[in-house]
């Protein structure tokens, strides 16, 4: 019994051991901005260069840039290629109509043109495309949108 009880003890001390020093910060690899380190959480993620840099979410979904829309205009979300991940409609009103674009103007090859759902909570769209010259939002219709658009 007494075996066993040590046994069991010299277990916990390893294991105790052995996640502390899973959790050590671990240093980013140059040129993944300011050089700080990732320290705790085990998760990495890639940025577009395939470089692993520290975040807090695992390496699979990555990061995501977002622009926030609040106004009928034209919205140069992000030049060169990259991907839609989704539009959010905030404060939906069945009036709003958005159009998607893979241009670096309001004018060009269209993803999708949307009408903004009539519903009292937040709308998400998830679209996951790629898009080729650049993203563009067009919102000109209705009452002023708020709007947020997630892409890499």
């Amino acid at each position: 019994m007494r075996k066993s009880l040590i046994a069991a003890g010299l277990l916990l001390a390893l294991s105790s051991v052995a996640l502390a020093q899973s959790t050590a910060p671990v240093p980013l690899p140059s040129g993944c901005g300011s050089g700080a380190f990732l320290s705790g959480t085990g998760y990495f993620t890639v940025d577009p260069q395939a470089r692993n840099c520290g975040s807090n979410a695992p390496a699979t979904l990555g990061w995501y840039s977002y622009n926030n829309i609040t106004s009928n205009t034209t919205t140069a979300v992000k030049s060169g290629a990259g991907v839609l991940h989704s539009i959010t409609f905030n404060n939906p009103i069945a009036t709003n109509t958005v159009t998607i674009l893979d241009s670096l103007t309001g004018i060009g090859t269209k993803i999708g043109t949307i009408t903004s759902p009539a519903s009292p909570v937040p709308v998400t769209l998830i679209y996951d495309t790629a898009f080729a010259t650049g993203l563009t939002i067009v919102t000109a219709t209705g009452t002023a949108p708020d709007i947020t658009v997630s892409f890499k």
